[in-house]
C-alpha cells in the first residue's frame, strides 16, 4: 500500500513567486477536489523537507526541495483510508504541521496555516507582528546560544496585542533566538545583540 500511496501523489508543477527566504515563504494548503489537497511554497532558500503521514507516524510520502524557485504539488489522497494525517514542512528554522482528516472519502483541514510572525530589529529591540485569526494564542521563547530560555510569554492574538516589542539591552552580548509557537507550527528567529 505505502508504494501505491506514494505513486498516487505525484502531479508537481512550478510556479513564479515572490522573494522569500524559506522561513518567510508564503506557504498554502488548500482542498481542491473531493480527495486531493494542494500545496504552495514562495521562493525556497536551503532546504525544506516535506513529509505526510498518519496518525501512528507512519511515512507515506517525503520529499526534499531545495533552492527553488517556487514549488506547487497536487496530492491526490483517493488511495488513502479514512483516518486523521499530518502534511509536515520543516526547514532549518521553521515547522509547520497541517492536519488533514479524511471522512467518508471527503478531505479537510483541520486548522488554517499560520504566518510566521514579520520581524524587525533596530539596535537592541525587536519588533514583532503575529498573524493569524483574533483567538490565535503565540507563546514565545528567547533563549541564549545555549538553548536557555531568558524570556517567554503567551501572546493572544487581539487587536491590542498584535503587535509585540522586546528589548534586549540587559542581555549578554551575543546570538538569541526567538522561538514562535502556534496550533503545532514553530517558527524561529535568530537576532544577535551587541
Amino acid at each position: 500500500m505505502k508504494n501505491l500511496v506514494k505513486s498516487a501523489m505525484v502531479a508537481v508543477m512550478l510556479l513564479i513567486a515572490a522573494n522569500a527566504s524559506a522561513a518567510d515563504a508564503p506557504v498554502k494548503v488548500s482542498v481542491t477536489g473531493e480527495k486531493s489537497i494542494a500545496l504552495f511554497f514562495g521562493e525556497i532558500t536551503g532546504k525544506v523537507w516535506i513529509t505526510f503521514q498518519d496518525e501512528n507516524g507512519t511515512i507515506f510520502y517525503s520529499k526534499r526541495i531545495k533552492d527553488l524557485t517556487s514549488y506547487a504539488v497536487n496530492y491526490n489522497l483517493e488511495a488513502f483510508p479514512d483516518g486523521k494525517y499530518r502534511l509536515e514542512l520543516t526547514s532549518s528554522n521553521r515547522n509547520v504541521n497541517v492536519p488533514v482528516i479524511i471522512v467518508d472519502g471527503a478531505v479537510t483541514l483541520e486548522e488554517e496555516i499560520v504566518a510566521a510572525p514579520a520581524i524587525s530589529s533596530k539596535e537592541n529591540m525587536v519588533a514583532v507582528a503575529f498573524s493569524g485569526k483574533p483567538d490565535t494564542a503565540w507563546n514565545v521563547f528567547i533563549k541564549d546560544e545555549s538553548g536557555e530560555v531568558v524570556f517567554t510569554e503567551t501572546v493572544e492574538n487581539g487587536e491590542k496585542l498584535s503587535k509585540r516589542k522586546y528589548n534586549l539591552t540587559n542581555l549578554n552580548r551575543g546570538k538569541y533566538y526567538f522561538v514562535f509557537n502556534t496550533n503545532g507550527n514553530t517558527f524561529t528567529h535568530s537576532v544577535e545583540k551587541n
